[in-house]
């Protein structure tokens, strides 16, 4: 009889973990994919229609979890893993009341141990406090011997996690091939006439996440604010047609960035809300993306588009792991900003990154882990 895997997904970081092995896997199992809020639409936009757990689960607590798993009956349960929502963590708690494997993909190389703990990003101070993991799956995928480490020194259970790729980064990599240079101009010009510079702001929803609105020392709005102003004082002094491009998080409200676009009148710099481009076509046009920690900027670094990491007023550990590992310089202060951003539009500055690495094929690994897991030893395919 075929054996049964229940993929699970909340956050669209953990939607982009496991929709690379959905094609992988389905060729010798059963695969049955659930969702849940930004992840259906993850889904979709990759051709994929999940079911909405919100269906057939009402009451999203312990036990709702392992009765939806008991009446499913699949032989194992992979998942991504979630900022705040614990079906995840239910689901991988379920998995170990009725002895059925479990397997969890990391997509960031930030908030490890919190993850696997009873708390969510929204609760940090009382983790920092109480570095317990009440939640583990049988194995962690994550990134690389780095991310590995940090797992680690976090505290979690060492013997579960094993270093794989992250499998999104096999898509990245693989829909830059697809994407012609000469299509990605005509597009820009199709979007934005003639211009001189098109800079991509990604954000992060760090004003839902974060109860304390000072946490970070900043917030998506206030860095936002910053390029901003800095762009606006150079598209009148060198009078460069500019754009700024922003990238909303999927679970951010739209109406402040409509609303940034309405109140603007500088006619040398036109801000835009990006919404009808793919995220890669939308890297491949810029000639710099900014933001502050988001997985869009990775994206950005491994298609060799330069990407600067904007955090002004940071008062905790750089998140960004980019500049943690020194591949990159943290942006701290306006006079570096206005520096920075005005290399970028006399096109004298904003490298790429050269040697950040990732591990290649690692759907491929990732689905190696998933057979052991199904059969009790490593097979090779």
């Amino acid at each position: 009889m075929q054996k049964k895997i229940l993929f699970f997904a909340h956050d669209p970081g953990g939607a982009n973990t496991i929709i690379p092995l959905i094609d992988i896997l389905k060729k010798k199992y059963e695969v049955v994919l659930f969702g849940k809020n930004a992840a259906l639409k993850r889904y979709q936009e990759f051709g994929y229609n999940g079911n909405d757990i919100t269906a057939v689960v009402s009451d999203f607590t312990q036990q709702a979890m392992i009765n939806f798993v008991s009446e499913l009956k699949p032989d194992i349960v992979v998942t991504g893993t979630s900022a705040t929502d614990k079906t995840e963590k239910y689901l991988w708690h379920a998995c170990e009341k009725l002895t059925i494997p479990s397997c969890a993909v990391l997509d960031q190389w930030m908030n490890y141990g919190i993850r696997f703990s009873v708390y969510g990003i929204d609760q940090i101070e009382f983790y920092l406090r109480d570095k317990t993991h009440a939640y583990l799956p049988s194995k962690i995928c994550v990134m690389d011997d780095y991310a590995q480490a940090q797992m680690q020194l976090e505290g979690v259970d060492s013997s579960r996690v094993v270093v794989t790729g992250q499998p999104y980064f096999d898509l990245v990599q693989k829909r830059k091939k697809t994407l012609l240079q000469e299509n990605i101009l005509a597009l820009k010009k199709f979007l934005y006439g003639d211009i001189d510079t098109l800079i991509t702001f990604a954000s992060e929803p760090f004003s839902l996440i974060f109860k304390d609105a000072d946490y970070l020392g900043y917030t998506e709005q206030t860095i936002l604010q910053q390029i901003l102003d800095a762009l606006t004082v150079l598209a009148n002094s060198t009078q460069k047609k500019i754009v700024l491009a922003i990238r909303p998080h999927p679970k951010e409200d739209l109406l402040y960035y409509h609303n940034l676009v309405a109140s603007h009148q500088e006619s040398l710099l036109k801000i835009v809300v990006q919404s009808d481009v793919s995220g890669t076509e939308a890297m491949l046009m810029s000639d710099v993306v900014c933001g502050m920690s988001s997985m869009f900027l990775l994206e950005a670094a491994l298609l060799d588009i330069p990407i600067l990491s904007v955090q002004i007023g940071l008062k905790t550990q750089d998140p960004f792991v980019l500049s943690r590992r020194n591949f990159i310089k943290t942006i701290l202060d306006k006079t570096e900003l206005f520096a920075t951003l005005q290399a970028v539009v006399m096109h004298q500055g904003a490298m790429p990154v050269t040697d950040f690495l990732v591990i290649q094929q690692a759907a491929g690994h990732v689905a190696h882990v998933i057979d052991s897991l199904l059969w009790g030893e490593m097979r090779d395919e």
